[in-house]
């Protein structure tokens, strides 16, 4: 009995249960069909109350055709209310548009009143330190603090290292090891103070995108613990959030972007191989969250991140400005493979698209699937893409020491010969 009022209520995907994603219990549900995958779907459409009760938000016995239809004298239109379009059907349709080839225009701006500035203290808790680990000379608790330092929540990169698996962890790794011994101060907690033409230009930089799509953190003395943040109007208009919903995310963490593990990855490589440069630019897709945490459209932007010292070298405030680019923008600016950036050099290295409409197209299913971690150590394809992102690592590796500077691999190879 208890299965037969599970199955009228309706059974969720088994591909939405896995990654804890709400399902729409339709056949197919709305995520399958975002993703292109309407073959593979197996939820059980559930049978609830008609189309023209809920409608008129009058009670229904869940029948077809139901009791009240049948005494209004309209069961022909309960029948076929079902097949009607709905709220949650043109959702299905609009997806089933976007994955042939057009992307969803992006929703209007709230009409909420925004202040002219949003701000916020934060409390006196101090980042979360790990435990210096022996294998890797302790290099991935400085690694966290660091990232944490450029906006990245310690959490999120603690996950991605526990589900990378052990060929791409490994090639973390010695990337770490290597550039600690190629860099020796590349960890430290106090950075030498910059030039006086960097400090001044990171100041007007600070001052200059401070009320536009831009919210500032300014830090402790120590560097690690963020005292208060600034956020300016114009990022709630640019990613259509409401104040409220922006100043609780990114006091959560400066770049909590949805965005997928192996993006994720090579954002933060990025990173910490230009340590001495307080500017930063990046592109990169972001991925609005609805208010129930589920992916809505996608967007390319460029994101740079402006960091302003002391006379001492201690980190002051880190400001980020975000600017959203078209798809033929982006094509523009990544027309030389010279300046690409990691991700994309390793989309070509693997052979994938790296146009501006297709990594709109794919960014959902990147983020879910095609680059998620936990899920690509699942299947041996999966784990061979793994092994080819760490073949490139290497590579990469190669190229920045350069052929005099052994790399942490080679020299642990070379102490087991004989």
């Amino acid at each position: 009995m208890a299965i037969l009022m599970r199955r009228d209520e309706g059974i969720a995907c088994s591909r939405c249960r896995k990654h804890k994603i709400k399902c729409s219990k339709m056949k197919p549900c709305c995520t399958c069909s975002r993703m292109g995958l309407e073959d593979q779907c197996d939820a059980i459409f559930g049978v609830s109350a008609c189309w023209l009760c809920r409608r008129s938000k009058i009670k229904c016995d869940k029948k077809r055709p139901c009791g009240t239809c049948m005494k209004k004298g309209r069961s022909k239109e309960c029948l076929s209310s079902d097949h009607e379009t709905g709220p949650m059907e043109e959702d299905a349709v609009s997806v089933k548009q976007e994955d042939a080839g057009t992307v969803r225009p992006r929703i209007e701006t709230p009409n909420r009143p925004w202040p002219l500035r949003l701000e916020m203290e934060f409390g006196t808790v101090p980042p979360r330190m790990l435990e210096p680990d022996e294998k890797d000379g302790g290099l991935i608790s400085p690694l966290i603090v660091r990232t944490s330092q450029l906006g990245y929540d310690h959490t999120s990169i603690l996950y991605m290292f526990n589900t990378m698996g052990e060929d791409l962890s490994n090639s973390i790794k010695n990337l770490m090891t290597s550039l600690a011994n190629y860099r020796p101060n590349m960890f430290n907690q106090k950075t030498s103070p910059p030039s006086s033409l960097l400090m001044a230009r990171s100041e007007s930089c600070d001052v200059g995108n401070a009320a536009e799509n831009s919210w500032t953190v300014y830090w402790k003395a120590n560097g690690l613990i963020r005292e208060r943040m600034k956020v300016g109007s114009g990022l709630g208009h640019m990613l259509k959030r409401n104040p409220e919903e922006i100043l609780a995310r990114a006091a959560r963490c400066e770049q909590e972007i949805p965005s997928s593990d192996v993006e994720f990855m090579c954002m933060i490589l990025d990173d910490l191989l230009t340590p001495a440069d307080p500017q930063l630019l990046r592109y990169q897709r972001i991925c609005r969250r609805s208010t129930d945490g589920r992916l809505e459209e996608s967007s390319l932007i460029r994101s740079s991140s402006t960091r302003r010292y002391d006379d001492n070298g201690r980190l002051v405030s880190s400001t980020h400005t975000l600017e959203i680019l078209e798809p033929e923008e982006w094509d523009r600016i990544h027309a030389n493979s010279k300046d690409l950036k990691m991700y994309l050099q390793l989309r070509r290295f693997l052979g994938e698209e790296t146009s501006g409409e297709q990594m709109l197209l794919s960014h959902r299913r990147d983020i879910l699937f095609d680059e998620h971690f936990a899920t690509l150590n699942q299947s041996a394809e999966g784990r061979n893409k793994l092994r080819k992102i760490a073949d490139f690592l290497n590579h990469k590796l190669e190229l920045i020491l350069g052929p005099s500077q052994p790399s942490a691999a080679s020299q642990r190879q070379g102490s087991r010969c004989p």
